[in-house]
């Protein structure tokens, strides 16, 4: 008796771990005959590598990504404000960053609590109703490109801080001549005023856009 229920158990087990492997058991009916039809299981597509954190150091995409990012905020950003005043908005834009000097450096931060340096500009832009994308790699694809001699007060600047991959942004806040000036969040002093002529930031100096 004990050698039958064994075997039972045994048999049992080997068509389990067959489903297990190969797919779901269903039984059907038909014509009044019932068998069993093994249904594979389906597999769901593996989801893509998405920029979920905002901390820079992760904000690693493809190209074809980033064009898709950026095409949905250039809408956004061309319709956000009236062009011709534009330089009273530039002027309150850099007003509402400048309130946030001397703010802690956080990592992932977008708030009074603490910025980093994308953090800074999406909460300095949103609250101007304009959404910007959430890290500077994708910001650097916005607007329009510009020649050192051409920046101006509202402009955005790039930096390669990490491995040659724009990893920083800030926002121009004063042209002197040749002494441009940008307000950024830093991860050593939160956010601070710096100038293009700093030995770091001329050497890691990428570009400067003009979005607005």
């Amino acid at each position: 008796m004990k050698n039958l229920v064994y075997i039972a158990l045994l048999i049992w087990g080997i068509t389990s771990c067959s489903s297990t492997q190969t797919g779901l058991i269903q039984t059907k009916k038909t014509d009044g005959v019932s068998y069993q039809q093994v249904v594979p299981e389906t597999k769901s597509e593996p989801k893509k590598n998405v920029i979920k954190s905002s901390r820079e150091s992760k904000a690693v995409v493809t190209e074809a990504e980033l064009d898709k990012v950026v095409k949905i905020y250039d809408i956004d950003i061309e319709n956000s404000f009236d062009h011709e005043n534009s330089k009273d908005f530039i002027a309150r834009i850099i007003a509402t960053a400048m309130r946030y000097h001397g703010t802690k450096y956080r990592s992932g931060g977008t708030s009074a609590a603490g910025f980093d340096c994308s953090g800074l500009m999406v909460k300095t832009f949103q609250e101007h109703d304009i959404s910007l994308p959430r890290t500077s790699q994708e910001m650097s694809r916005l607007g329009i490109r510009l020649p050192n001699h051409e920046i101006k007060k509202g402009d955005l600047v790039f930096f390669k801080t990490r491995r040659g991959v724009i990893s920083h942004v800030g926002l121009v806040t004063e042209v002197q001549g040749g002494n441009i000036k940008f307000i950024h969040s830093s991860t050593s002093s939160g956010v601070i005023i710096s100038s293009l002529n700093e030995d770091y930031y001329r050497r890691t100096f990428s570009h400067a856009s003009r979005i607005l």
